[in-house]
């Protein structure tokens, strides 16, 4: 998913795959260039934690506040593992803005919105080693009801 027509990807074997799945699902999904494809999944949060500093509101990708927010088909969910796993948005847009590069994090697509039931299923790859479907919980509102996940990226493509 992320490096399409060469093997460049050899390079990064050793490395965890959950943003290669990210992007492989992206590209199936038909998002083309609109998606910035990467290995990490820092790369392309960064890309949404800039635009909605910058205002731009209809990039290929905003990231909000889990409290400003409710996820639909598609979105991505964030939270930060290792060192940034105690980030939240508030850390993540100050560090965004700072210029950090690299930061270890996590991203699932939502894969299905149930109001009525209160609940979104999120789809990630290289949880427990596998391609994993989560159940979050939805307040009444359709905001996340969880600490785990500390942004929604509104994917707009």
């Amino acid at each position: 998913g992320v490096f399409q027509d060469d093997d460049t990807w050899k390079k990064f074997k050793q490395e965890p795959w959950s943003a290669a799945f990210i992007s492989f699902c992206m590209r199936l999904a038909g998002a083309e260039d609109a998606f910035p494809y990467h290995p990490a999944h820092s790369y392309f949060v960064s890309e949404a934690v800039r635009n909605r500093i910058e205002g731009n509101l209809t990039g290929s990708l905003v990231a909000y506040d889990v409290d400003e927010m409710t996820p639909r088909i598609g979105d991505l969910l964030w939270f930060g593992t290792g060192k940034t796993s105690d980030w939240n948005f508030k850390r993540l847009v100050k560090e965004v803005d700072c210029g950090i590069g690299f930061f270890p994090s996590h991203t699932g697509i939502v894969a299905e919105v149930n109001s009525r039931k209160k609940r979104a299923f999120v789809v990630g790859g290289n949880v427990a080693d596998t391609v994993l479907r989560t159940t979050v919980l939805l307040k009444d509102s359709g905001l996340l009801n969880t600490k785990r996940f500390k942004a929604v990226i509104k994917v707009n493509i």
